[in-house]
């Protein structure tokens, strides 16, 4: 869809981010490589670029200091050719940690991993951006029954 928009003019880009174990290291290699070579085409071109989740989409929060900088550079590179450096060569420092969940007490951790940002997504996440396609509830009137 993103090479149809952009075939027609349009600046469209997608910012990429996936947990690693299991979609970038599991799944998408055996079932859908061409998807990650979509998305490598894409970064490679400067049209896209990939974030960063925990590593194996544990939930940082729950996370030893230890554990989250793991959960984080094995995001970024590993030894098993996951990372999204690893997979297309650059990423934008900024984490999407897993079910949005964070603490404060984690700043100090992802700053000195060298993340820039962290995203909080659920309101443009598939399934809670339903709502966006969906009508206005209309206001009550004196006519509307509730019950």
């Amino acid at each position: 869809m993103l090479d149809e928009a952009n075939a027609k003019g349009l600046d469209a880009r997608g910012y990429w981010e996936s947990e690693n174990l299991f979609t970038l290291e599991t799944i998408l290699p055996k079932y859908a490589p061409d998807i990650i070579e979509g998305i490598r085409r894409r970064i490679v071109s400067g049209k896209d670029e990939a974030l960063i989740a925990p590593y194996s989409n544990s939930l940082l929060s729950a996370m030893t200091d230890d554990e989250a900088r793991a959960a984080i550079r094995w995001a970024v590179s590993n030894p098993w050719g996951s990372g999204v450096k690893d997979l297309y060569g650059t990423y934008v420092p900024i984490v999407r940690p897993q079910e949005a969940m964070t603490t404060t007490g984690m700043n100090r951790v992802l700053a000195q991993e060298g993340m820039t940002g962290i995203i909080l997504p659920y309101s443009a996440y598939p399934f809670t951006a339903f709502t966006n396609f969906t009508p206005v509830i209309p206001r009550p009137t004196a006519t509307t029954r509730c019950g």
